[in-house]
């Protein structure tokens, strides 16, 4: 024995001879095995994996779940507030009025109800909620399956009829605000960017009317047809990009020409197309680069172009792609496949240079060739405008381009395998930060309605109902966010502490409460409301009308909110676009009777028809 070179040292060692001899067997049978015996194997360890697995979820999804009932009593004015200064549980937020409510105004204003349906129309509102954070995704499908919003509302014919009436009349309130900020644009800002409401002056970033520009197809839609005529004189005469400025390479393609190809899709006037077609050119030169990834930034006279100035040679994934769904409606309308082709080459680059060993992507990328520049992943800013198009260009296309569908698909598991969350004591489910950060970000608030729109979309089968229902949960997360707060606005960040208290929800410092009168939960109720025809979501809508009316609307159009979490609330000199294009369009659509199917809205909130 001793020999054998490889028991030499140890042949004196009974116990070595009898390692070798093993040894020497499994040598034996492995040699003699077939690959049929070691799929055999292979298939029997899995088995047991998967059974260890489904006893681990039987064991955690098992265990005791306890209860937190919503409160209903009106938090006073003077009161500690659950996204103050100071907080309360979270179960104290009036996010529904008691079951005697008259409709009437709360302490801050806010109008909660107003009609006289039966309150068991939604058995969500006086439903408790689970506490506790999700342990797995299997625990979050469970929890989903029995959560309030997987019930169905109990909406009969005269409670649809009493809504559609309120509704009509709210669509006039609506109206008049977007009269009201459009006449004071028209007044002290006509052909700037924005309006300066609290000194009545302009301010200017791109020099190219994104006001008027990113309002026309909200002024047709909203039948003010003198304030249309007014702007489309301006645009066919005064319009130009012949300035030597830089511009965002995202704002020119989102705002700009998402505004003109918003504006031709509602009135057909070729004046539109062919403004879209100038704006187009400038894109195209910015995206003519070796792999195809825009600038940042775009020099209008030279088309030369620039990267992000905190970030030397880099890009901002929203901005990189997010451009795609303008393009390829501008390819269907003039027939020219050229600007599709871009965003299709522009999509692959970053899908091919992810590093990720997971389906998201780094929120800044190389500029030359799209990879991954950091490890930071999120689906709020920076990402948004890119996870958010992937579905609406997969329609575009016709359902045909099998790459946006196969990357929609693939973020959803990720962010619902790593993002999805829910609040420990107030069981609030919510789209974190980050994977390791416990905070609502204002910006995610788009989901919900995006989730809506998959959910109603044919062909997009992974988990619909539960996704329809993750969707509902994640909208309340984001209204509870408004009405929570002493104004009925929300702060752009909610943190959700991670430890076990009773009022796990708190604001975070100062510079996270200003409301730049946004429009993700006008969105996402809109949306909502076109899938499941609740009308709840009106009256959310409406909470979130009076509530800016209140406290943004000034003499001269309305201004952000500097400070949600005070009042009177403190405003900054600022009106921007948004307003107009997006947060008062989606508003007054959602009280409107036309749902305008068979469009998809842009990221700034034009709407673009469907080849079907």
């Amino acid at each position: 024995m001793a020999q054998h070179g490889y028991v030499k040292a140890y042949s004196s060692s009974p116990r070595s001879v009898r390692v070798v001899s093993r040894t020497r067997q499994w040598s034996v049978w492995l040699r003699t095995r077939t690959p049929l015996d070691f799929c055999i194997a292979f298939l029997a360890l899995s088995s047991c994996l998967l059974v260890l697995r489904l006893l681990a979820s039987i064991l955690v999804s098992g265990s005791t779940i306890s209860y937190i009932a919503w409160g209903y009593e009106t938090v006073s004015a003077g009161s500690d507030n659950a996204f103050g200064t100071h907080r309360v549980p979270v179960s104290r937020i009036p996010l529904f009025p008691s079951q005697q409510d008259d409709g009437g105004e709360d302490s801050r204003g806010v109008r909660l109800w107003n009609d006289t349906r039966d309150p068991s129309i939604h058995v969500f509102a006086y439903h408790p909620r689970q506490r506790g954070r999700l342990r797995s995704v299997d625990h979050l499908w469970q929890s989903l399956s029995s959560c309030p919003f997987s019930h169905p509302a109990n909406i009969t014919a005269a409670h649809a009829q009493t809504s559609q009436t309120t509704a009509m009349q709210r669509k006039e309130a609506v109206r008049e605000a977007i009269r009201h900020a459009w006449l004071a644009y028209q007044k002290y800002a006509f052909g700037h960017d924005t309006l300066r409401p609290l000194t009545k002056g302009y301010a200017d970033t791109m020099h190219l009317a994104e006001t008027l520009v990113s309002s026309l197809d909200t002024l047709k839609l909203a039948d003010l047809e003198e304030e249309y005529k007014t702007a489309r004189a301006w645009v066919e005469t005064n319009f130009s990009l012949r300035q030597d400025v830089v511009v965002s390479t995202f704002r020119l393609c989102t705002k700009i020409l998402g505004g003109f190809l918003g504006a031709y899709d509602v009135t057909a006037d070729y004046l539109y197309l062919q403004r879209s077609l100038e704006v187009a050119s400038i894109l195209a030169q910015a995206l003519d680069t070796v792999h195809n990834i825009a600038y940042s930034k775009v020099n209008l006279r030279t088309v030369q172009g620039e990267y992000l100035s905190w970030s030397p040679g880099n890009v901002v994934l929203a901005e990189a792609g997010g451009l795609g769904l303008e393009l390829m409606f501008l390819s269907r309308i003039s027939m020219n496949s050229t600007f599709a082709d871009l965003a299709f080459k522009s999509i692959m680059q970053i899908h091919s240079q992810n590093a990720f060993r997971t389906n998201l992507y780094s929120t800044v990328l190389d500029g030359r060739y799209g990879r991954p520049v950091n490890g930071n992943r999120c689906f709020g800013a920076h990402s948004d405008a890119f996870y958010a198009n992937l579905l609406k260009m997969w329609l575009s296309s016709d359902k045909n381009q099998k790459l946006y569908h196969k990357m929609f698909i693939e973020a959803i598991q990720e962010m619902v395998q790593l993002f999805v969350q829910r609040s420990a004591a107030s069981g609030l489910y919510y789209i974190s930060g980050s994977e390791t950060k416990y905070h609502v970000d204002q910006s995610t608030c788009f989901w919900p309605g995006l989730l809506a729109l998959a959910y109603r979309t044919k062909g997009l089968t992974w988990r619909g109902s539960e996704l329809l229902v993750l969707g509902k949960e994640l909208l309340y997360t984001c209204y509870a966010m408004h009405v929570g707060s002493i104004s009925g606005l929300a702060p752009a960040l909610v943190e959700l502490k991670s430890a076990s208290v009773a009022d796990d929800v708190t604001v975070t410092p100062a510079a996270d409460s200003h409301w730049k009168l946004r429009s993700e939960l006008a969105e996402s109720l809109y949306q909502m409301y076109v899938t499941t025809r609740d009308p709840l979501y009106r009256e959310w809508g409406w909470d979130l009308f009076q509530a800016m009316s209140k406290h943004t609307k000034v003499d001269e159009g309305f201004a952000e909110a500097r400070n949600v979490n005070e009042i009177p609330v403190s405003l900054d000199d600022t009106m921007n676009s948004d307003l107009l294009s997006k947060t008062l369009k989606y508003l007054y659509l959602l009280f409107d009777v036309a749902t305008h199917e068979g469009h998809v809205f842009s990221f700034d909130g034009h709407p673009f028809r469907l080849p079907y």
